[in-house]
């Protein structure tokens, strides 16, 4: 039950793994140091110099010697230069500096819906859907197959996930997972900014009881028939009526139950009913 979409899952993750370990050969330069992230200084041969420092929220810190630092909009190697001249005018001869970024807490995103561990991630460079998904453990079993970006208008505090119609939301990006899946979308293209919250929702199920071989819960899919839903159900028993099957629907009005023919097309959370044959 529900085999293809295992496979699906499985698939995917597999290129997660692969994605994720090919990123992080990128470089720390691609970051840009906001309030709140944690640097860690070093000045070899000057034990003495050595700092974990903390960005202000003004966008700085103090070093020894040399004063305020200005941090923010800058990468840990602009850092980097700035204290090795500023530290060479007049205090030190040939400084060698080195500057790590020990916590990235100025950018987050948010991972909500069907992953393994839903929550906020800390945004420590560049990095496309496909990443951060995979830092969240990768799709849960009944993932569907479309993601949303959920994107924030400028200005927004970006200090809680959003969905689609709150207030501040400046934008809703669709994204096709199983276009990633068949390579026809590349994954590069979708890039995460600080603030975002991507929504992976349950996939549509249809349900189909009766005279089948597997009734039960399965994966909804586009163009789904009442044939190929008794199909995928492992086909009908012996005594089952083909010419009176009905599907149970949910709408508006409340439920009901229609009468169809084996190339009605099912919708989403109905119910296909196969009766058994009277003779």
């Amino acid at each position: 039950m529900l085999w293809r979409s295992t496979f699906l899952i499985g698939l995917l993750v597999f290129i997660l793994v692969i994605a994720s370990s090919s990123q992080e050969c990128r470089s720390a330069r691609e970051y840009f140091i906001g309030p709140g992230d944690v640097l860690v200084i070093r000045v070899w041969g000057h034990e003495d110099l050595t700092q974990e420092v903390v960005v202000s929220p003004e966008g700085g810190f103090r070093f020894p010697l040399i004063g305020e630092v200005k941090a923010v909009g800058r990468s840990a190697e602009e850092v980097r230069m700035i204290l090795t001249e500023r530290l060479a005018d007049g205090y030190l001869v040939d400084p060698q500096v080195e500057v790590i970024i020990r916590e990235y807490n100025s950018q987050k995103v948010y991972v909500l819906g069907e992953v393994a561990r839903p929550g906020a991630y800390s945004l420590d460079r560049k990095a496309s859907v496909v990443e951060i998904i995979s830092k969240a453990g990768g799709l849960g079993e009944e993932a569907g197959d479309v993601a949303e970006i959920v994107r924030g208008e400028k200005g927004w505090k970006k200090d809680k996930p959003l969905k689609p119609g709150q207030a501040g939301v400046e934008k809703v990006l669709r994204i096709d997972l199983r276009g990633l899946l068949a390579g026809k979308v590349d994954s590069e293209s979708i890039e995460i900014e600080d603030g975002d919250t991507i929504l992976v929702p349950k996939a549509d199920v249809f349900y189909i009881f009766g005279e089948v071989d597997q009734p039960g819960k399965y994966r909804w899919e586009k163009n789904l028939t009442v044939l190929k839903a008794v199909i995928i159900a492992g086909g009908f028993t012996e005594i089952a009526s083909k010419r009176r099957i009905k599907i149970r629907r949910e709408d508006t009005e409340g439920e009901k139950k229609i009468k169809v023919k084996l190339d009605t097309l099912v919708e989403p959370e109905d119910t296909v009913i196969v009766p058994e044959s009277f003779f």
